[in-house]
């Protein structure tokens, strides 16, 4: 009985210790290069922009899948009604990661897509149009450095928008080469 209890108390203990390791958060920065595409009622533009602020933040359910939170952004030029100015092509997108051998993984999500005026850019009352709708993210990561709380890396990411702006709907895709640093608690 004793060697039953003190094997019972030895694989808890080790248990305890597995759930404790798996249960890290995820914080994610990242800044790159996006190829943007627009398309919809009297816009067509397709140009390569600054992809920033990119984060992720999550919560690692065992020691290969998380849940994550991204937030990704970048900011254009928008020339088609009005003077030019910038806005950003921005999302709060839910998403599952999940990591495929110590360096690599993988990411998908579906949520809010939006296309908002850039806050230091705003002149006049009709330059406050913010549009919400849809967004799908998929992509791949490569951590090239890593220790046990934290890494950086490399990400190549897919990202579309469907986005309602009365009467009709735009549509706008990001491919997005990021350079990001993670920090794990």
């Amino acid at each position: 009985m004793k060697h039953i209890l003190l094997a019972g108390l030895l694989l808890t203990g080790q248990f305890a210790v597995a759930q404790n390791q798996s249960s890290r958060w995820i914080l994610s920065a990242g800044v790159g290069l996006s190829q943007l595409q627009l398309a919809g009622d009297g816009i067509s533009e397709k140009s390569t922009v600054l992809s920033i602020p990119n984060i992720q933040i999550g919560r690692k359910l065992t020691p290969r899948l998380a849940l994550v939170v991204n937030l990704p952004g970048c900011v254009y030029r928008y020339a088609a009604v009005g003077r030019t100015r910038d806005r950003g092509f921005e999302g709060i997108i839910p998403g599952i990661r999940y990591a495929i051998n110590d360096r690599w993984w993988a990411l998908a999500g579906i949520g809010l897509g939006m296309d908002a005026p850039a806050f230091y850019d705003i002149k006049t009352q009709e330059e406050r149009n913010f549009h919400l709708g849809y967004a799908g993210l998929a992509g791949v990561g490569y951590e090239y450095w890593k220790t046990e709380r934290k890494s950086a890396g490399v990400q190549l990411r897919w990202r579309h928008n469907w986005l309602k702006t009365a009467p009709t709907w735009t549509s706008g895709s990001a491919l997005e080469l990021l350079m990001t640093f993670t920090l794990y608690r």
